[in-house]
């Protein structure tokens, strides 16, 4: 299940990265924790469906944000709308 998972999400990231040419692409939220157990079939699927040369170039890496990278994220956009620098 998890293998399918990672398939399907590596297949809607072949399309995007087709789209933008990442060099990096970050996975996180509440399914890092599985690591290399989701990234591999995620990565294979990214193979599978982007452009050869994109699919072999772009490095996807788990965010070590965890299941906290949207709460992180969203204050941290509080924090700069508002002007608020880090000190």
């Amino acid at each position: 299940m998890v293998d399918d998972a990672g398939l399907a999400v590596g297949r809607a990231l072949g399309n995007v990265a087709n789209l933008i040419n990442p060099e990096v692409i970050v996975v996180g939220g509440p399914l890092a924790g599985l690591g290399e157990l989701l990234l591999d079939p995620i990565r294979r699927g990214l193979i599978r469906h982007a452009v050869p040369v994109i699919g072999e170039t772009t490095t996807l890496t788990m965010s070590s944000l965890g299941d906290r990278a949207e709460a992180l994220g969203a204050a941290a956009l509080v924090f700069q709308h508002a002007g608020i620098r880090r000190a």
